[in-house]
């Protein structure tokens, strides 16, 4: 039985926006992908999804972790705060019930946000552990660490991987439960696992516009598969 895999989509001007590339890594992993609006009851999609990805997008309101604006407010680009709370709520349901979730980019830091971690607002302002050290974490490529396997079972060696970039937010305090498994070379935080959970992960890059990559694959074939697992419960 292949899994449903709901994919939360971004609410901007009215309109409901997804990457396309989203969908077919779903697809590719062997999952039906299911589009999920932000309007709609984050228990009644729980119960229907057997996994959750929490797509990319743009800036977490600040109050959201505890904290004022303090960039410039030109740096932010809030995305819509129904958004938000609507992937906070389901990030509940989905793990009360112990369903797989993979969080991507603005989708990670939902994931830190929700166990109480925080974020730094801008990189190029908040996070100076050196300042000449610091990657333009905005857009190209850079290489990260992977320091620990994400989930039991992972099928590669921990190692160093290159990885697509395009944030200016990141994990600043790591949210309760949460575990780096991958950090970049001036270390900011790539990659988050929650070791309770079969299947809570969350990366900073973009794998769903890598997946002719084995990294990127591998994250997508085991979130699947453990959605499957999931399903395989429901049918039966």
């Amino acid at each position: 039985m292949k899994p449903v895999i709901g994919i939360s989509a971004a609410l901007e001007e009215g309109r409901y926006r997804l990457n396309e590339e989203y969908v077919a890594a779903i697809e590719k992993a062997g999952g039906i992908p299911f589009v999920l609006p932000c309007g709609a009851s984050e228990s009644d999609h729980a119960g229907i999804i057997d996994g959750l990805v929490l797509s990319g997008g743009g800036d977490i309101a600040p109050d959201l972790y505890g904290e004022t604006v303090c960039v410039p407010p030109s740096l932010l680009k809030p995305v819509d705060r129904r958004r938000t709370e609507y992937e906070l709520g389901l990030m509940r349901m989905m793990l009360d019930w112990q369903k797989p979730v993979l969080g991507v980019c603005y989708g990670m830091q939902v994931m830190n946000v929700y166990f109480g971690g925080t974020l730094y607002q801008d990189i190029t302002i908040q996070y100076v552990p050196n300042r000449l050290a610091v990657l333009d974490h905005r857009d190209g490529t850079h290489t990260i660490k992977m320091v620990r396997d994400p989930v039991d079972d992972w099928p590669m060696a921990p190692g160093q991987f290159r990885v697509n970039t395009c944030h200016h937010q990141a994990v600043r305090d790591l949210g309760a439960g949460l575990d780096a498994f991958a950090v970049s070379q001036d270390g900011v935080v790539e990659g988050v696992t929650l070791t309770s959970h079969p299947y809570c992960v969350g990366v900073q890059w973009h794998p769903e516009r890598m997946m002719y990559d084995k990294l990127s694959e591998n994250l997508f074939g085991a979130f699947v598969l453990a959605a499957r697992k999931i399903a395989f419960c429901r049918g039966t």
